[in-house]
């Protein structure tokens, strides 16, 4: 058979068919090409292809077998179920394009998810307005119809109608209805089917209350309280619904009976979640009797609910002052008018009611006070009489406060106190006589009848004064001075103790003994006229203790210098040589005893001097005649006596000291050389002058005439 061109393409296979969603058809499309005359022809190239979102293909291009029969690989349809759509094309071939149809089912159930929302509300007793619905899907998520789901309530939570359900062809099941159960809270229904992810779908519906009912006593409707005070327990009305539910937000109206005491709030109290209405409270009547409350809300059933409270006596509430303490009282003694307390009630009634302990406090007033018997009981009166109470503390006004246990105090008048008196006293005074000097321990005591005083005692002599504590009891004073003597201890006192000072106790103090001494003397030894200082001292012999004054005498028995005891020194420029014996001796003061020094030896020598020519009359001289020759004798001891010789080694004259000069002849001319030698005397020494030339001329000879 001669071969021809293709000139037709057709279906080979169905055009139409189905396969699971997501799965390849089980006949893979295929076409067949013809020449004119029908005859199938090979070798033609057939291109399949699918519009987007209708599967995948395999062997997408393929060539006409001998038979003109194309076949694509394998057509995948799309994963979501519904309608797919493959063609084949061959160029202008007559039919090009070949359609073919496959339709996508869903699979086998996979999982199962609410349709409906999972939460809502509404009446106890009564169906919700959604009737809960799942949705089975496959595991490519397409629905899956005449799936078995089942819908069950959790015990007490309300019944179903068509518990029993099958998918329908959008995978939708719907429970017939769901009644909530007649009390409100939280219902619980489930859907099931099987092993399904998400097996099972939870739901949960709130019931509600329903509209307001009936109202009764949520309180006791009968109790007591003491008159004017508030019952224990407020009232309380419940209101709810026809099922017995309570049911919040209605008004309720409590209203007290003529003279029935008081409520808070007066308007309307809602009730609360829980249906109560409950009063913040009911203060009764202050009479003790029979008080009536009524709670009403419109027509209610039970409306108005009717409570009583019957008021009692009151107990002790406040304390009342019926006997005022004084006015004015002194620290730590007990006031003249003791108070008398009361015990009462609130509304101001006497209670009788003994073993009630009233305690005063210091409300206001100087810091660091106290009370002493600050308690009493009251009797069968209810009255607590007080005893001995006392302020103990530092002058001021005050007020006292009066309490006792849950009781409201009652305070007192301003009370004025004046300071504690006090008795100071001299016990001792040892040593008696004492000296300037020592000291003296003194003894004291402080007493009150209103305590232990604290603070400083100062100790005086009018001159001298110590300080000690009061509880020191002792201080040590130490005179100064020698005298009869006036010992008073003066208690400075504090803000809760006045002060006080001792009778006046004699002590005599004699001047204390002294030492005197001389601590040195310079310049040992000394010459004649030369000043010696002497040195001394003037202590004070134990017990007693000071300074000295006055003047201290410092001698041989013959010459003496004299010094104040400051001063420590005085000086002696002895007129005659030898050995001293010197002494100080202290004068003494009004304080101090006077006193003599152990003596010392001061050894004087003679005082060395200065011989001096002074001149030579006349100068030269003339052989044969006399000379005159001055002369003088020094010394820084004083003035020398005795004789001076004046000689030229031959001759020479004598004459004293205090001549001052003496004459005599030379026996030779020419130059002389002349020494003036002092003899010295009993305090002063030898010496001899620088010599002195001297010019003895011939006398002169006859004049002979022409």
């Amino acid at each position: 058979m001669e071969s021809r061109a293709a000139a037709t393409i057709a279906a080979n296979s169905p055009t139409s068919q189905s396969a699971t969603a997501g799965t390849a058809v089980t006949s893979p499309p295929s076409v067949i090409v013809k020449d004119a005359n029908g005859n199938p022809v090979a070798e033609v190239a057939v291109t399949f292809a699918v519009a987007p979102g209708n599967g995948t293909i395999t062997g997408a291009s393929q060539t006409t077998n001998a038979s003109g029969v194309a076949t694509v690989g394998s057509w995948t349809l799309s994963a979501t179920a519904g309608a797919n759509t493959l063609t084949a094309t061959s160029g202008s071939l007559s039919g090009s394009p070949v359609t073919f149809t496959a339709t996508g089912t869903a699979g086998t159930a996979a999982t199962i998810a609410a349709n409906s929302p999972t939460s809502q509300s509404a009446t106890a007793g009564t169906a919700v307005s959604t009737p809960p619905s799942v949705i089975v899907k496959d595991a490519n998520g397409n629905p899956v119809a005449e799936v078995a789901v089942t819908f069950t309530p959790a015990a007490g939570s309300g019944s179903v109608t068509g518990g029993t359900q099958t998918t329908n062809g959008s995978g939708i099941a719907t429970v017939g209805s769901w009644t909530l159960s007649a009390t409100a809270g939280s219902n619980t229904l489930t859907a099931s089917s099987g092993t399904l992810s998400g097996s099972p779908v939870t739901f949960t519906a709130t019931g509600t209350a329903g509209a307001a009912a009936t109202i009764a006593a949520n309180s006791p409707t009968s109790q007591s309280a003491t008159a004017g005070t508030a019952v224990s327990t407020p009232p309380s009305a419940i209101v709810k619904d026809a099922n017995g539910n309570p049911v919040a937000d209605v008004a309720v109206t409590f209203t007290p009976a003529a003279g029935s005491g008081t409520v808070t709030p007066t308007t309307p109290v809602s009730t609360g979640t829980d249906g109560i209405a409950v009063l913040t409270s009911w203060t009764l009547s202050p009479t003790a009797g029979t008080n009536t409350l009524t709670a009403a809300s419109g027509t209610l059933s039970g409306s108005p609910v009717t409570f009583t409270a019957t008021g009692t006596a009151g107990v002790a509430t406040k304390l009342a002052l019926t006997t005022a303490p004084s006015g004015g009282a002194q620290s730590g003694v007990a006031f003249a008018q003791q108070p008398v307390v009361q015990l009462q009630d609130a509304n101001g009634n006497s209670v009788s009611e003994s073993g009630t302990t009233v305690t005063a406090v210091i409300a206001t007033g100087p810091g660091g006070a106290a009370l002493t018997n600050a308690t009493a009981v009251t009797g069968t009166t209810g009255a607590a009489a007080f005893s001995g109470l006392a302020i103990n503390g530092p002058a001021g006004d005050y007020t006292l406060t009066f309490e006792a246990t849950n009781l409201t105090p009652v305070p007192s008048g301003t009370i004025t106190l004046s300071a504690a008196s006090t008795a100071t006293t001299i016990t001792g005074h040892t040593q008696d006589p004492s000296v300037v000097g020592q000291g003296i321990a003194v003894t004291f005591t402080v007493t009150s009848n209103s305590g232990t005083p604290s603070g400083d005692v100062t100790v005086s002599d009018a001159t001298d004064s110590c300080t000690g504590t009061v509880a020191a009891g002792t201080c040590t004073l130490t005179p100064t001075t020698a005298g009869a003597k006036t010992l008073i201890a003066t208690y400075a006192g504090n803000t809760n103790f006045s002060t006080s000072a001792s009778p006046g106790t004699p002590h005599t103090v004699n001047p204390a003994g002294t030492a005197t001494s001389i601590a040195g003397h310079s310049r040992d030894p000394s010459v004649t006229g030369e000043s010696v200082t002497f040195t001394f001292a003037v202590a004070v012999n134990p017990p007693g203790s000071g300074t000295p004054t006055g003047t201290v005498t410092v001698s041989d028995g013959t010459q003496s210098c004299e010094a104040s005891v400051a001063a420590g020194s005085c000086s002696i420029a002895f007129s005659s040589a030898g050995v001293r014996t010197v002494t100080a001796s202290y004068a003494g003061d009004a304080s101090f005893n006077s006193s003599a020094s152990s003596p010392v030896t001061q050894t004087v020598n003679q005082a060395p001097t200065a011989t001096t020519i002074a001149s030579v009359s006349p100068e030269p001289s003339t052989f044969g005649l006399p000379i005159t020759v001055a002369f003088s004798v020094t010394s820084d001891g004083g003035t020398p006596t005795g004789q001076v010789t004046v000689s030229d080694g031959t001759v020479g004259c004598t004459a004293t000291v205090t001549d001052g000069s003496c004459s005599f002849i030379p026996l030779a001319t020419g130059d002389e050389v002349l020494v003036a030698t002092y003899g010295g005397d009993a305090n002063f020494l030898t010496s001899d002058s620088v010599p002195v030339h001297h010019t003895v001329n011939l006398v002169p000879g006859p004049t002979s005439s022409r």
